[in-house]
């Protein structure tokens, strides 16, 4: 049973109100630079930048993208901004809407290549994911202000540089970490763009949603609505809204993880000849898509282990045992993940025969809010004060920029949330993943109770280190 919410006047006034979205799109921005700045020239032991990022933002996206999808993408100022460079202002013109994908046109300040398919083959941002997750290990990004000022500034570099090359925003549909991931996390969203009907759609000669008109730009993702299955790519831009001609659009609520139903391999060669800039028709994840999953449960796997009791033993033996420091073991650990995720792909898929990684999504995405709950509960006093004083610099405000509440946790509430909240969610990730297994893979009896023990023993292991940073 599916509800679109763009029938209600009011939902369909914002999400078609470019000025409304162009303020909010205004408003994070001028806080991404805020968080630059505090980051660069602010102290280094209370500084907003961090609190901000670390604390506040990976939590508020973990769960933003659980239920509404990728609803950040939309006003994400790494993109904002690169489009801003890319149409040479805050607003596309209209000649810039209609320049075509072929040629470089005036209009819009770039190259206007095509983006390499085989770059998308080469797990892009998967290795960003694995470069950043060495820098947090090795120099901070989350709790050094100048570490997260420069992977900002690094991120919104590799945006605006993809943005002045290629057409369209390649960068959001392939490069982009947090999109990329956003993008497997939302196939359990609640929310999705889906057309209303698929052969209003193929009967449309214009095309519009995916070449544009003069009410609204082409699909900056590639997107088109009357083959699309998933909701990985698309960034909620509500283009398709503005150029379809014909109201085929809808934005619908409906149960959570509805995607997972659609991970079959059904690319149309229809699609592909009507609508050549298209990129879509396939519900399968791609073997990248894949290789993240596996990668993103093995690095919170190993977090997990790395910040608790049993790990700080381990890091302890091994540098008394070879003369490492903390820094290249966590590399080493890193890399070792990295491997075992190629191994671990290559063993389920010879010995099953059959897609399985996708069911893996709970309970990668419940681990990670697992994660993020624990770090913002556990750090929840260090927001006050950063907020009160964001560069470090000792502002006092009626006294109290230096005092930092602890109420939160201190409380029995409190107590109890920072020690079962993330306990619970992850048990709710691994029966979400396990129903699926016996429900949706298709296996024999006897894989499935292999692909179970599996999970269960998955989930003990990191209860037994959950149970340690307790």
């Amino acid at each position: 049973m599916k509800t679109d919410l763009l029938q209600y006047g009011f939902i369909r006034k914002i999400l078609t109100s470019r000025r409304f979205i162009f303020i909010i799109r205004l408003a994070i921005v001028f806080l991404f630079i805020l968080i630059i700045y505090a980051g660069l020239v602010g102290g280094i032991y209370r500084n907003v930048a961090t609190v901000f990022t670390g604390i506040i933002w990976l939590t508020a996206i973990s769960f933003l993208v659980l239920f509404l999808g990728k609803i950040w993408c939309l006003v994400c100022p790494w993109n904002t901004i690169a489009e801003w460079v890319q149409q040479k202002g805050f607003q596309r013109t209209e000649a810039a809407r209609l320049a075509p994908d072929n040629d470089v046109s005036p209009a819009i300040f770039s190259l206007n290549l095509k983006y390499p398919r085989w770059w998308e083959k080469i797990y892009l941002p998967a290795w960003l994911l694995i470069f950043l997750v060495l820098l947090e290990y090795t120099a901070g990004i989350t709790t050094n202000p100048r570490m997260t000022a420069y992977v900002a500034l690094f991120i919104l570099t590799a945006a605006v540089i993809s943005a002045i090359i290629f057409r369209r925003k390649s960068f959001c549909r392939s490069a982009c970490p947090v999109g990329v991931i956003s993008g497997l996390y939302s196939l359990l969203s609640p929310l999705e763009l889906r057309s209303k009907d698929k052969d209003v759609c193929r009967m449309c000669q214009s095309k519009d949603c995916i070449n544009g008109n003069k009410h609204g730009k082409a699909c900056p993702v590639f997107e088109y609505p009357g083959e699309m299955k998933v909701n990985t790519y698309c960034i909620l831009c509500t283009e398709c809204i503005h150029t379809c001609p014909r109201d085929n659009i809808s934005l619908n609520l409906r149960s959570f993880g509805g995607d997972l139903n659609n991970q079959v391999n059904s690319k149309s060669e229809s699609v592909s000849r009507l609508v050549p800039s298209a990129q879509i028709g396939r519900g399968g994840l791609s073997g990248a898509e894949e290789f993240l999953i596996m990668l993103l449960l093995g690095l919170i796997t190993l977090h997990s282990f790395f910040t608790g009791s049993q790990g700080f033993y381990f890091t302890g033996l091994f540098t008394e045992k070879t003369g490492f420091n903390e820094r290249w073991i966590s590399v080493l650990l890193v890399l070792s993940v990295t491997f075992l995720t190629w191994v671990g792909i290559y063993l389920i898929r010879n010995l099953f025969k059959v897609k399985l990684i996708h069911l893996a999504v709970p309970l990668v995405l419940f681990y990670n809010l697992a994660l993020v709950v624990k770090h913002f509960l556990g750090n929840f006093e260090k927001i006050g004060p950063a907020l009160l004083d964001p560069f470090g610099w000792n502002w006092q405000f009626f006294g109290i920029a230096a005092v930092a509440d602890n109420s939160l946790v201190s409380s029995s509430p409190g107590e109890f949330l920072q020690n079962y909240l993330p306990l619970i969610l992850m048990t709710v990730g691994t029966l979400w993943s396990l129903y699926l297994v016996i429900k949706k893979s298709g296996l024999k009896l006897q894989k499935i109770i292999l692909v179970v023990l599996a999970l269960f023993l998955w989930y003990i292991l990191n209860i037994n280190f959950w149970h340690e940073n307790l």
